[in-house]
C-alpha cells in the first residue's frame, strides 16, 4: 500500500514537472518526485529485508537534494530580480541569438 502511495507522489511530481510553467511550480514538483522516489527506496528495502540499506540510501538521496534545492531557490530569487517573473517561457530571453 505504502508503495503505492510513494509512486502515486513520484507520478504526481513528474506531472507537476511537466506542466507547471513557473520555476516555483517546477521545483515543488521536483520535490514531490523526488520525496516519492526516496519513499520508494525506504520501502524497498524493508520489502527486501534489509531495512537500513534502504534508510540510508533515502537518507542520502534526501541529505543531496537539499542542497541542490537551495541552489534552484537562489537561482530563482535571482531571476526574479532581474525579470520581476518566475515564468519558465522568460528564459528564452537569456539566450543569445546568432547574428544574421
Amino acid at each position: 500500500m505504502i508503495i503505492i502511495f510513494s509512486g502515486i507522489l513520484g507520478g504526481l511530481g513528474l506531472v507537476a514537472l511537466i506542466y507547471r510553467k513557473t520555476f516555483l511550480g517546477l521545483i515543488l514538483g521536483l520535490q514531490i518526485f523526488l520525496f516519492g522516489a526516496g519513499l520508494m527506496i525506504v520501502f524497498a528495502g524493508i520489502i527486501a529485508n534489509s531495512p537500513m540499506q534502504g534508510f540510508l540510501l533515502g537518507l542520502f538521496i534526501s541529505l543531496s537534494v537539499a542542497p541542490q534545492l537551495v541552489v534552484i531557490y537562489a537561482l530563482v530569487v535571482r531571476f526574479f530580480s532581474l525579470k520581476g517573473q518566475t515564468h519558465v517561457d522568460a528564459l528564452s530571453s537569456f539566450i543569445e541569438k546568432e547574428p544574421e
